[in-house]
């Protein structure tokens, strides 16, 4: 049988063209393990990369267990993410000290997402100071209320009761912050998005097992 990769070949484009209208799926981190203290860690897989987490944890919950505080997930959703953290997982942290908190990835991720929970209250702002800069993409109604999430300056948001979701600009082994405001307690969980060579790829595997079972 003659196959026809100039056929195949607009095929795989017009799948990567279909994967780049609609927005891929975010995998969240499943947090397996953590150990609370003012020098704490915690421990988990997203989508095959391994995350670590070294810092302030106030209390963490794992595995699912616990009360989701990602809903509504209303404010997690934007045309970069189109779905929020779908378990309970998350890390706590109440800040007001000199710790730096780190996230460390197993290998390097592009665009990384941080999801936010009640970050900050009305008239006790809180912020994340970043060794990266990054953009806002959504911000709304979450489990604590509706509050807001705004930018300073490249490097630092600010909530009072903020509920969304932030996106790193670049590719990433590990990103720290510092929370200078003591405020109990706000959480996170981090996400990626595949890239759309990626998904070309898989694009193209699958046209291959096409042509093969024809």
């Amino acid at each position: 049988m003659m196959i026809n990769f100039k056929t195949m070949a607009a095929g795989v484009v017009m799948a990567a063209g279909i994967v780049s209208g609609a927005s891929a799926q975010v995998t969240w981190t499943n947090w397996t393990d953590a150990s609370a203290g003012a020098q704490g860690s915690a421990s988990g897989n997203m989508g095959g990369v391994f995350v670590r987490y070294t810092g302030e944890v106030y209390f963490a919950q794992t595995n699912g267990q616990g009360t989701n505080y990602w809903q509504p997930d209303t404010a997690y959703l934007s045309a970069t993410v189109p779905n929020a953290p779908s378990n309970a997982d998350i890390v706590a942290i109440v800040g007001g000290n000199q710790t730096i908190n780190t996230i460390h990835f197993s290998e390097a991720v592009t665009d990384p997402l941080m999801a936010i929970v009640s970050m900050g209250q009305g008239g006790l702002p809180v912020d994340y100071v970043f060794d990266a800069n990054f953009s806002i993409l959504s911000v709304g109604q979450g489990y604590w209320g509706n509050g807001t999430l705004d930018q300073p300056a490249a490097n630092i948001l600010r909530g009072e009761e903020g509920h969304g979701v932030i996106q790193f600009h670049g590719t990433f082994d590990s990103i720290s912050f510092s929370v200078p405001t003591g405020e109990n307690w706000h959480g996170f969980s981090v996400g990626m998005v595949p890239t759309p060579g990626s998904m070309a790829l898989l694009g193209l595997g699958g046209m291959v097992g096409l042509r093969r079972r024809r």
